[in-house]
Formats: C-alpha cells, sequence, structure tokens
C-alpha cells in the first residue's frame, strides 16, 4: 500500500517547532515524505528537513535557554524592521547545507508575499536560503528581503496553509499542519530531562531582571495591564490569519488535518522547544484518530 505523504506546514512563528513532532510521527508510523510546502517557519522547518538535517536542528533548538535566544536577535533601525536576522541564517546555513532547491533530497515550496504587487510568490527552484530567509521576514520585525524588482516580506501574510503550493503525487495523503487553530491549548507531557545548568553570569542576571520588567519575548502584558509591543503584532496576525487557515482546511479537506493552538506561545519564545515538539506530535496522534485512516495506512 502507497503510504507516500506530502506534507503542508503552516506559518505561527515559533509554535512551528510542532511540525518537528509531526514529522517525526509520520516517519514512525511509516509514511514516507514525498514533498512540502511552506510558509515562515513552515519553510525552514521543512527546508532543514529536506536537507536531511532535521535531527541535527532538534537537538540545537532544544539546547536554547530564552538568553540564547535573545543572543540571536541583532537589532537595526533600518525603519523596515528592527531585526535583521543575520546571526540566525548564519547558523541556519549549518543545518541547510544545500544552495539551491534543485540539491534537496525531495521536492519543496516556499512561500513568500511581494508587498510591491501584492501576490503571492513561491520558490521551488533557485537559491534556497534566500527563498527561506523571504518567507520567515516578519512583517515590522524581521527586514524585508530585496529581489529583482521585489520587496519580499514572511508568506504567512498572503498563504499561511500553502496548500496549493505543494507537489502531489499519484496516490499520495495530504497532511495539512496548522499551528494557528484558535482551539484551546493542553500542555502536553513531558518526559525528558531539564537542559543542563548554565553559568549563572552577569549576562543572565541581566536578563532575569529584563524579563522581570519588560517581559521581552514572551509577549505578555507590560506590568499596568496594557499589551506589549510583540502581545498587538501576534494578536494582530492570528486574526489576519484565522479566516483564511480555517477556508483553506475546508477547500482543501487534507486526508490528515493537524490542529496545534495559537494559545501554545507566542512568536519568539523559542527557548520552549521541547513542549512544542510534543504538542505536535500529540496533535498529530489526535489528528490521526480522527482522519478514518485506518491503523494499517
Amino acid at each position: 500500500m502507497n503510504k507516500k505523504v506530502s506534507l503542508v506546514l503552516s506559518s505561527g512563528g515559533c509554535r512551528g517547532l510542532a511540525h518537528i513532532g509531526v514529522i517525526e510521527e509520520l516517519l514512525n508510523d511509516g509514511y514516507e515524505i514525498a514533498s512540502v510546502s511552506g510558509a515562515s517557519i513552515g519553510s525552514l522547518i521543512g527546508g532543514i528537513y529536506a536537507s536531511g538535517n532535521l535531527r541535527a536542528f532538534r537537538e540545537w533548538v532544544c539546547s536554547l535557554d530564552e538568553v540564547d535566544v535573545y543572543d540571536l536577535i541583532d537589532f537595526t533601525l533600518t525603519g523596515q524592521g528592527f531585526i535583521k536576522a543575520e546571526k540566525l541564517f548564519k547558523i541556519i546555513e549549518e543545518f541547510i547545507d544545500c544552495n539551491t532547491f534543485e540539491e534537496l533530497n525531495i521536492p519543496l515550496s516556499v512561500v513568500a508575499t511581494d508587498i510591491i504587487k501584492r501576490q503571492e510568490v513561491v520558490f521551488d527552484k533557485g537559491s534556497l536560503i534566500m527563498a527561506i530567509r523571504s518567507s520567515v521576514a516578519i512583517p515590522t520585525v524581521i527586514t524585508p528581503v530585496l529581489y529583482k524588482d521585489m520587496v519580499l516580506v514572511d508568506g504567512g501574510v498572503i498563504n499561511p496553509i500553502p496548500v496549493n503550493c505543494i507537489q502531489r503525487t499519484e496516490g499520495d495523503l495530504l497532511v495539512v499542519v496548522n499551528v494557528n487553530a484558535n482551539i484551546p491549548y493542553q500542555k502536553p507531557e513531558i518526559k525528558t530531562l531539564p537542559p543542563p545548568g548554565r553559568e549563572f553570569s552577569f549576562k543572565r542576571k541581566a536578563w532575569n531582571y529584563a524579563k522581570r520588567h519588560f517581559n521581552l519575548l514572551s509577549g505578555e502584558k507590560k506590568s499596568n495591564g496594557t499589551p506589549g509591543y510583540l502581545t498587538v503584532m501576534d494578536k494582530s496576525i492570528d486574526i489576519m490569519q484565522d479566516r483564511i487557515c480555517g477556508l483553506t482546511v475546508v477547500q482543501q479537506q487534507p486526508d490528515i488535518d493537524v490542529k496545534v493552538s495559537r494559545e501554545a506561545a507566542s512568536t519568539f519564545e523559542f527557548y520552549r522547544a521541547y513542549e512544542l515538539i510534543e504538542a505536535g506530535r500529540a496533535a498529530y496522534r489526535l489528528a490521526k484518530q480522527h482522519s478514518g485512516l485506518s491503523e494499517n495506512y
């Protein structure tokens, strides 16, 4: 019996780490992932998987704490965004060791948004890093990519679940992972050892102070009860993507419809990788049960 899967990975900031758990569960169930399409974080995880380096990336991202994540942010005052993302992508290039789409193990489609022509741009050939960097460029946060006559930002702006871009094969299963689902979040059970202890340096003391007073990265409300910048951004993007995601799934009717709550984490909480990967595993198992597929498929 054919167990090939065409896998669609949504945008969603750090919640997209749940894609790792879904991929691992699909492989554990004996599926062959024949092709991937992704927007934003979905393009990043898809690109790393198609490069053959998902396990190494998983180990790295699960080692990060809040200070490590903050250290990856290279601030800029260009006016187009406040993060250049150059520091991050120097590391990402270690996990995506293919220069072009043509070198990947499986077909990959990456979606970005051209804000000049107001249309989606689908990359499936040429420079892989450039395409992924374009797809993750959250408007006003991460600086856009200037490519040819285009100004490219996050693919999730126009197509957060790029089902239309996936390269299907005859008889495959369509698996869609939406990490922006408007459903309650149930924290998964995590049976892992805590990360190794770290030196309590001056930098970490300063971080703890900043976290208490400014709620950096978490997107929580300020001490006076008003939402901070990241909270406003998160909620605005959630509202924007809600209807698009819902309509896409209804129209496309995936064989397995994996949903991870948008309340699982805010955009930059990558230090919660263990939890989010396990959330992806749990969401996949639930979706598989509700799919109507037999245990042998």
